[in-house]
């Protein structure tokens, strides 16, 4: 089986770098500059007859056969950012490295900051499964919580702002039903 891998990558500008940070802030109250959601999601497909292929594309933390993407979403309910397909096993962290997301968002987003001498850059947000860089936000651990218990609900509100990215995942899977292969 061979898996292709294509990339669409469309930029931020810095007016809607400013449009993004203020949307997510004002539903959030807590970061001034994230202006995406990073986050993978899987499609179902059918079992391939190769054993081979089989194990590829099985996925033994949902225990399916899919394919995996990579998207990151800004709050105009567009995905900025579509990386796929990749093999089912993949995990997101690998899909991430592989994609070379956190260099395009390097040297794009280091160019943009929210406020003139401010020390901030934009971020993007993702999920536990991602690693915290400098460009990318990500919840605090349960130790981090329990060094400083405010950070709980600096957790829950950017969950909840964070929903957006799976929203996107169900509109798309939705408007492309025969994508899917039962």
């Amino acid at each position: 089986m061979r898996v292709c891998f294509c990339s669409f990558i469309v930029l931020f500008s810095a007016e809607n770098c400013k449009t993004f940070a203020e949307a997510i802030y004002e539903k959030s109250w807590v970061y001034k500059h994230i202006v995406g959601f990073v986050d993978g999601t899987m499609q179902k497909i059918c079992c391939s007859q190769e054993k081979a292929d089989q194990k590829i594309i099985y996925n033994g933390w949902k225990h399916i056969h899919c394919l995996k993407y990579q998207a990151i979403v800004t709050p105009d309910d567009i995905t900025n950012s579509l990386l796929g397909p990749f093999t089912g096993f993949t995990h997101n962290v690998r899909m991430f490295d592989e994609s070379r997301t956190l260099d395009c968002l390097i040297l794009h987003l280091s160019t943009l900051t929210p406020e003139r001498n401010s020390g901030l850059h934009y971020v993007i947000y993702g999920d536990q499964a991602y690693q915290k860089l400098l460009y990318v936000y990500r919840p605090f651990t349960v130790y981090e919580i329990k060094d400083h218990p405010s950070l709980k609900e600096v957790n829950r509100k950017m969950s909840q702002t964070r929903v957006q990215v799976e929203m996107e995942f169900g509109k798309v899977s939705q408007y492309f039903k025969y994508c899917k292969y039962h």
